[in-house]
């Protein structure tokens, strides 16, 4: 068919990449006079959307040549609303032409009309789809999985730019359907108020309600007269208020497996913990508040505590989650090694031993920062005695470039790899075991794999490593 007079041979017209089968019969259409002056008017914006609407789920490609020519002329003259019913079979309401107007046409497939159409054509969807500035084909293909409560102009907004699976979908509405009436209540009025992606996660952690959630600690621990395991994270939050220390950053410790933090029954300001030294426990830090030592002789007798409870989970084996979360890195690790060679990952290792044990207090700490364009970094802090090191990633709470990169694989990453979710201003942040050589290796492929899952590093991307080490 011979394109339209006046045309540049193999021009493909506005809006269509070469790859769409309806090119062809756009050139045919744009030989009618009245359909062409549509098209081209900007005054009409909808037409073009609704055009091709048609022609990829109309069946036009199986009309003769003299059939399609009439059914150009009928996009061009014939009401909207009762051509589109007469293509689909079905009533039409004129609000959903209205829809297609808002579709962002240029990038939708024939499926993508089909999913379109379906969710158009739902009486309950049509107020909470017009709301919306562009329809898009991420929020499309993904529109009949979302909760039907959840189809309010917040979430779809976010659901037009983040690609979510389907069980994610399942999940939220599982959490909502198993909430308390309060609560539910609560989270759908927080749902119409979400702005952006880092909002809606925020959202789907909430009603995750893992930060709710009681730790997995060995039973054998809460049988003390003297001492209380410090069983939650707002536990742990509360306690950190009332003592002045830093045990409301220290509640990923708790889930890796890693500590056990107890005050004391009665009141007495005094904290303690038990960390984990491979397959057993031992006696760690007893500190009174702002981190001070308590007198001696109370000092001895937790410790004497202390051993007395570790002796007792001696053969206590790793609950599932923290198994899960050591297996989880372990996958990471192993894929930092295959995307990375061993000079990468040496970088990495050198700068977390250049800072481990620098650290002079709590305030005053030796840390390394690995950072990319665009304010995406890791950075990564030493505890004073250089047991452990704080590594934290830039959240949307700092930076609302953080945005684009909050994926479904992002969240994966951070919630596998066992990261705090901030709930105030804050990074991600989890706390590493770095006493042996072994785990500082550990932690340098760990933190590769976060830089590429996160940010998209790859080798021979530009990659600036800062440390800083604190002068007595």
């Amino acid at each position: 068919m011979a394109p339209p007079q006046g045309a540049e041979p193999g021009r493909v017209y506005p809006g269509f990449a070469p790859r769409l089968s309806c090119a062809t019969l756009l050139v045919e259409a744009l030989q009618d006079q009245t359909f062409a002056s549509l098209w081209h008017d900007a005054v009409d914006a909808g037409f073009r959307g609704f055009a091709v609407a048609l022609l990829q789920v109309g069946g036009i490609e199986r009309l003769d040549p003299d059939q399609r020519r009439a059914f150009y002329r009928q996009l061009g003259t014939q009401r909207r609303a009762r051509l589109l019913a007469q293509v689909l079979k079905a009533p039409v309401a004129p609000r959903v032409v209205k829809l297609i107007g808002l579709a962002d046409w240029k990038r939708f497939s024939r499926r993508d009309w089909q999913l379109f159409l379906a969710a158009a054509l739902e009486a309950s969807v049509n107020s909470a789809l017009a709301h919306l500035p562009r329809i898009t084909a991420t929020l499309v293909r993904q529109y009949a999985w979302i909760p039907q409560e959840l189809r309010l102009p917040a979430i779809l907004s976010v659901a037009s730019k983040l690609r979510l699976s389907q069980q994610r979908w399942r999940q939220l509405g599982r959490f909502l359907l198993l909430a308390e009436p309060g609560h539910r209540v609560d989270w759908l009025r927080n749902a119409g108020t979400i702005d952006s992606i880092g909002a809606f996660w925020d959202f789907y952690v909430r009603c995750e309600g893992r930060y709710m959630r009681n730790f997995d600690i060995p039973a054998p621990l809460f049988d003390s007269v003297l001492l209380d395991p410090i069983d939650t994270a707002l536990r742990m939050e509360a306690e950190g208020q009332r003592m002045n220390n830093c045990l409301a950053n220290r509640v990923g410790v708790v889930r890796s497996g890693s500590r056990v933090y107890f005050r004391l029954r009665g009141g007495t300001p005094v904290n303690a913990e038990l960390v984990r030294d491979g397959s057993a426990w031992v006696p760690g830090e007893i500190l009174g508040p702002h981190n001070a030592l308590p007198p001696q002789v109370l000092r001895e007798r937790v410790l004497s505590e202390l051993a007395r409870l570790a002796a007792m989970t001696r053969d206590c084996a790793a609950s599932a989650d923290v198994a899960g979360q050591e297996a989880y890195l372990a996958r990471l690790r192993a894929a930092a090694r295959k995307s990375f060679d061993g000079a990468a990952v040496a970088t990495i290792r050198e700068r977390l031993r250049s800072i481990r044990g620098r650290s002079l207090s709590w305030n005053n700490g030796a840390y390394a920062i690995f950072e990319l364009r665009g304010n995406r970094y890791l950075q990564c802090l030493s505890s004073p005695d250089g047991k452990e090191i704080l590594c934290e990633i830039s959240s949307h709470k700092y930076l609302t470039s953080m945005d684009p990169y909050l994926t479904e694989k992002c969240v994966d990453i951070l919630q596998g790899a066992g990261f705090d979710w901030p709930r105030g201003k804050g990074n991600f942040l989890r706390w590493f075991s770095v006493s042996s050589e072994a785990q500082l290796q550990a932690l340098a492929e760990v933190a590769l794999a976060l830089l590429a899952g996160v940010f998209g590093y790859r080798p021979g991307e530009s990659l600036e490593c800062l440390e800083h080490i604190p002068v007595e």
